[in-house]
């Protein structure tokens, strides 16, 4: 039988399970093949074998959500004492959990991780099913590669398609290699997502399935110390007008963003520096940089890619929503439900609602890592925003980046800290004035990422 997966794991079924019995833990012995359908003996000593094991990425409970891989099959006892399986190890996966399905509140079943592990009867067997207890394989590896998230959605009935619009075999997604993305940055691989939503998101198009190419987000949006770097590197390079041109600007003391007076005070060199007292600097450079207008935003993303040397820019609004729900249309990075306390929103706050650090509120955080999507500050996007959204051009994003001096609206995605429920929705969107400046607004650099650039690929039957 053909398991359609991911990434072609094969190494997946290298799966190792400490089993305790009284005092002792030994481990099985690994399936060789993700399809096996015959016995797999165990050491004579653990007396636990996998028969029939076989991988894929399974079905998730609430929405078909599969961000991990799962390993079935039956495991049985061979020995006269119970055996007491607690978790596992396999070299193509960074953690193995051993996962249950269960009752919640509401009567209706969901998926965690097995606090007590399962126990075999002596003489006995466990079966591990896809939907009731199976063992997760998640953040899926190689040697010398970075690891990589890889969500899909399987529908009930279907199976995982990675054949992009046009083509007749699946793609082969890179994967990065080691010191390829940094410590601050998430991989968004190439594939189908669904995009879109309905009547609760705010300005939402259509949801619709289309194939994007792979990316690299900055898992955090650019913060003041950061955008204070590039300001006072402008300065240092005798371009004092063109950091004055770029600062961010605001109106003091009104209700508006809009105004020309500078949000950062300047010191005796000429260097820009917070306006707020210097005990509070410490948490205050660490919060979103807002304030700036569109350009600003792109003229830093030029000028860490030239001090880098990576082609950084600002996200397309269509990378910005996949990076913040993954690719099954959830409405939420972390979900379907919404609750106040998961992100910075204008109800998190028991006094007045203000920006925070960008490492608070770790629950909004998307499948892939990326942190904020849903609070705290939007992001300015690289393209346009039309009525009708951007260009699929035979279910393909046609990703192209607005030029600097051109009019029209451009994209804003994301929630605030002043935002409603329906503003936090990952898609929800927003649009902007390349001029206009708002407190709520920052902005996060992204890459392209792909094949051409020197990466192993794994490739799924």
């Amino acid at each position: 039988m053909t398991m359609h997966r991911p990434l072609a794991l094969a190494a997946a079924a290298l799966l190792s399970l400490t089993a305790a019995c009284g005092s002792s833990s030994t481990p099985t012995s690994p399936s060789t093949s993700p399809s096996a359908s015959a016995s797999t003996p165990a050491p004579a000593t653990a007396g636990l074998t996998l028969e029939e094991g076989w991988v894929k990425a399974t079905e998730g409970m609430g929405g078909g959500m599969a961000e991990m891989t799962g390993a079935f099959g039956i495991l049985r006892n061979a020995g006269t004492q119970p055996l007491h399986v607690t978790g596992g190890w396999s070299p193509a996966a960074g953690r193995v959990e051993l996962h249950e399905t269960v009752k919640n509140a509401s009567g209706s079943m969901q998926m965690q991780k097995a606090q007590n592990g399962f126990t075999i009867a002596p003489k006995g067997s466990f079966e591990l099913t896809p939907g009731a207890n199976h063992i997760m394989l998640i953040e899926l590896t190689a040697p010398g590669y970075e690891t990589v998230r890889y969500p899909v959605l399987i529908e009930r009935g279907a199976h995982w398609d990675g054949v992009p619009p046009g083509e007749n075999a699946p793609y082969p997604i890179p994967l990065p290699k080691e010191g390829e993305i940094g410590e601050e940055e998430v991989y968004v691989p190439a594939g189908w997502t669904w995009l879109g939503g309905g009547p609760e998101d705010l300005d939402s198009l259509p949801l619709c399935r289309l194939w994007m190419n792979g990316f690299i987000i900055n898992k955090y949006p650019v913060t003041e110390n950061d955008y204070l770097q590039f300001l006072n590197h402008l300065v240092l390079q005798k371009q004092a007008d063109i950091a004055n041109e770029l600062c961010p600007k605001t109106n003091l003391n009104t209700a508006s963003s809009e105004g020309n007076t500078l949000a950062y005070n300047t010191d005796e060199r000429g260097r820009y520096e917070l306006l707020s007292p210097p005990d509070q600097w410490q948490s205050d450079l660490e919060k979103p940089a807002v304030l700036m207008d569109w350009l600003g935003a792109v003229k830093y993303a030029r000028w860490l890619a030239e001090k880098t040397g990576l082609p950084y820019r600002l996200p397309h609004s269509f990378e910005r929503e996949k990076a913040t729900r993954g690719v099954d249309g959830r409405n939420f990075p972390w979900g379907d439900q919404f609750d106040p306390t998961f992100a910075c929103m204008v109800s998190s706050h028991l006094g007045e609602p203000e920006r925070v650090e960008i490492r608070l509120y770790p629950t909004d955080e998307s499948p892939y890592g990326m942190r904020g999507g849903a609070g705290n500050t939007r992001d300015l996007c690289a393209n346009f925003w039309t009525m009708q959204g951007p260009e699929v051009v035979n279910g393909r994003l046609r990703a192209e980046a607005a030029p600097d001096d051109a009019p029209g609206y451009r994209a804003v995605r994301g929630g605030s800290w002043i935002s409603i429920e329906s503003h936090c929705r990952a898609a929800a969107r927003f649009a902007r004035l390349p001029g206009r400046r708002r407190a709520t607004s920052g902005f996060r650099v992204a890459r392209s990422f792909g094949a051409k650039l020197g990466a192993l690929t794994l490739l799924g039957d």
